[in-house]
């Protein structure tokens, strides 16, 4: 049972607001990270959906610093208390503007009025000789908002397109970016239907990681071109950083140059229409989901703090254990919680089973090149033939085991029952948190190994799974190795039975 704060004193509590319970459970709990003994190493952190939070950490000698950032999504007032284990005369906290003036100081309890858009700086000062654990104990009156309706309704029908800003095959970026994707080719997908586009990113177009302090405008110009052309057709833009930031929940320094990257990335962003631009934390991010949870979380508010309003995609690892070959984002989103913000939506990345869907991939994995003609639906004796075609092509190679997999395949009968029920677990975890969720990755490899009929098959009965369970979907790619369309751009013809498997055509 929550028990009363005692303290009545003005400052004690702002009006209207319950006073806080340093037992109660907290959504957002944030531990400081070494180095943040200034402003700029600051941890950031959000609200979760009460409108709280909580943050912990440890003072170490007399003049120590521990620095915590938070951004108003909306006005209101925060109530801060000091939690310190009966030592708060040896802690002072001062709220600061990020000029470094200072809004109050307190030992114990304060409020202070936030703005939205606006970010504080908390400063735990260690002012007398005494080591000290303490927590600070946030409570907003305004709790944060959810993800409006018409924002999941822009995400629901999309299409990634990959090689613009990433991956560019070798062609100059300049001219890359003025010539992949036009209005005209805008115009022709939200004239079949779509909803939204997905616009992968290379970090380093944009970012020094040597020098992570700025962003270099050369490329920045030609992304604010390129969500425009979006954005006057009609169609909504996932800005989706991916590459080196991946790493930022096992290698501490990246996660403090990935925080800085979201933080310089979001305030450029913020300019854009927050109902049709959404801003995604890094996808298929390295390692097992309790490395990634806290990762996620400080990127999260690091978005937060320079774009108040904007939707944030989070992502999901592809590993949920220890092991070399136990991947699968399903099961690693299952082992996630949500992030505090409640303004977020859940991406899912669905390749199931791999190698049905990177067939004939010789870059996925050693001898997947040797895959072909591999069955959706799939049954014992229409994956006997490909399986004994495949021994034969294998043989001496190494890669006999090859054969042995699309058997399995077969006997597991892998249809749309299957698919339904494995996205079901994901479509149940977002229904358990009462989360929006999107597969913002699903698609079968083009350019070899499948046959036309059973990577439509697998497509539709993806997109199904999705729309059955109400969530949204933007399939892998536009116009390359997976591509709804097929040819450069100056010439592109639109896949007519890919187009149906996505229901673009009803």
């Amino acid at each position: 049972m929550r028990s009363k704060h005692n303290d009545t004193s003005p400052k004690a509590r702002a009006p209207g607001i319950d006073p806080l319970e340093p037992r109660r459970l907290f959504a957002a709990i944030y531990g400081e990270i070494e180095p943040n003994q200034r402003a700029s190493d600051a941890i950031y952190v959000a609200l979760d959906a009460s409108g709280a939070a909580r943050l912990d950490g440890r003072t170490r000698r007399d003049g120590d610093k521990d620095y915590f950032a938070f951004a108003a999504a909306q006005s209101g007032t925060i109530e801060l208390r000091v939690e310190t284990g009966g030592k708060a005369s040896a802690l002072l906290v001062r709220i600061e503007r990020p000029s470094g003036e200072a809004i109050t100081t307190t030992r114990t309890t304060d409020s202070f009025a936030a703005v939205a858009g606006q970010t504080y700086y908390f400063a735990v000062i260690a002012d007398r000789p005494i080591a000290a654990t303490y927590s600070l104990l946030l409570q907003s009156d305004r709790p944060p908002d959810a993800v409006s309706q018409d924002r999941i309704d822009t995400l629901s029908r999309g299409v990634n397109v990959p090689h613009w800003f990433w991956d560019l095959r070798g062609i100059e970026p300049a001219a890359n970016f003025r010539s992949y994707f036009t209005d005209t080719d805008a115009a022709n997908l939200r004239s079949l239907g779509l909803t939204h586009i997905r616009i992968p990113i290379q970090p380093t177009f944009f970012f020094d990681f040597a020098n992570p302090t700025k962003l270099r405008k050369i490329h920045l110009d030609a992304l604010h071109d390129a969500i425009n052309i979006a954005l006057r057709n009609d169609l909504g833009v996932i800005v989706a950083p991916i590459g080196r930031l991946q790493n930022a929940g096992i290698d501490p320094s990246m996660l403090q140059k990935a925080t800085t990257f979201y933080r310089l990335l979001s305030a450029d962003l913020r300019g854009f229409d927050p109902e049709r631009v959404f801003i995604q934390l890094p996808g298929e991010p390295a390692g097992t989901p309790d490395q990634w949870q806290p990762a996620q979380e400080q990127l999260a508010a690091a978005v937060r703090s320079a774009a108040p309003e904007h939707t944030i995609l989070a992502t999901t690892p592809l590993k949920f254990g220890y092991g070399e070959n136990d991947w699968g984002t399903v099961d690693a989103l299952r082992q996630l919680r949500p992030v505090a913000d409640r303004n977020v939506v859940y991406g899912l990345h669905y390749y199931e089973p791999y190698f049905f869907t990177h067939q004939g991939a010789s870059w996925a994995l050693a001898g997947y090149e040797y895959l072909h003609d591999v069955p959706y639906p799939s049954t014992p004796e229409s994956a006997e033939l490909a399986a004994q075609q495949i021994a034969i092509e294998t043989a001496g190679t190494g890669f006999e085991y090859l054969a042995e997999y699309v058997r399995y395949f077969g006997q597991a009968r892998w249809d749309a029952n299957i698919i339904t029920a494995r996205l079901q677990t994901a479509f149940d975890w977002a229904a358990q948190w009462n989360v929006p969720l999107v597969v913002d990755e699903f698609g079968v490899y083009a350019f070899a190994g499948a046959n036309v009929a059973s990577r439509d098959a697998w497509i539709r009965d993806v997109r199904l799974a999705a729309e059955q369970a109400g969530a949204g979907w933007t399939m892998w790619d536009f116009a390359d190795d997976f591509g709804l369309l097929i040819g450069q751009p100056e010439g592109r013809w639109l896949r007519f039975s890919t187009a149906a498997a996505l229901g673009l055509l009803e």
